[in-house]
């Protein structure tokens, strides 16, 4: 899938605890078989402490908002991106201030919670 094209995408996946992330192709064998794993890094604004944390976002709007304005910066201009749909149960602790763009887990996420929307966006 072409980057324009990510961006004619329609919400596809319910809303409620389903979210979105945005990560390297090159990564994906390893979310998949091993979760979305919190590291520190600077893609995420609520992060400013460094903590380990993985960023999520509420809608496909938001995720597409976040490549288009920043995220992408994150990345090597030549990195496939994929998005990945991640369904979390309501019990999961999440940092979700609604005054940020992203939503943060500070635990890993495993990946029976993790789907591939969309490759090459």
């Amino acid at each position: 899938m072409r980057f324009k094209e990510f961006f004619l995408l329609q919400e596809q996946v319910p809303q409620g605890k389903t979210f979105y992330h945005v990560c390297r192709d090159s990564e994906l064998q390893s979310i998949l078989q091993q979760g979305l794993l919190a590291q520190q890094g600077d893609s995420n604004q609520q992060s400013s402490n460094e903590q380990p944390s993985v960023l999520l976002f509420r809608s496909l709007n938001d995720a597409k908002y976040a490549v288009n304005k920043w995220l992408r910066k994150d990345f090597a201009e030549n990195d496939a991106l994929d998005l990945l749909s991640v369904s979390l149960p309501q019990n999961f602790p999440i940092n979700d201030d609604p005054r940020m763009l992203e939503v943060i887990s500070r635990a890993d996420i495993p990946p029976s919670f993790i789907k591939l929307i969309h490759k090459n966006i």
